[in-house]
């Protein structure tokens, strides 16, 4: 896993961050190893610099994830959403075939009609 730098609280950066880490099914940043051990940092520490290197790196962990699930949420509605072209395709096609089939009939018996 790479590492990134500290960064600002953009969508953007987040986006940027979410391509260089690869988190495969977290469902939350607290079920990440590790995170236990910087809240630890972050309530425990004494040196005001180490503290807020911690804040921040929590807060980017946690918009990465945020960014991912969203992703991962955008993504499935997409899928269904391609999914429900096709069958309106299908259906399209359908009722397009049936109506042809309904003229064809209809024309068949004013044939017959004709020639009777």
């Amino acid at each position: 896993m790479q590492t990134f730098g500290y960064g600002t609280s953009d969508e953007e950066t987040a986006a940027k961050k979410a391509e260089q880490v690869e988190i495969l099914t977290v469902g939350s940043p607290d079920e990440l190893q590790g995170v236990e051990m910087l809240w630890n940092i972050i309530l425990e520490n004494k040196h005001e610099k180490v503290v807020e290197k911690s804040i921040e790196f929590l807060i980017s962990l946690y918009m990465v994830v945020m960014f991912m699930k969203f992703k991962r949420f955008f993504k499935n509605i997409q899928n269904e959403a391609e999914e429900n072209v096709i069958q309106i395709r299908k259906m399209i096609v359908e009722k397009c075939m049936k109506s042809l089939d309904y003229y064809r009939l209809e024309k068949n018996k004013e044939i017959k009609k004709v020639n009777k």
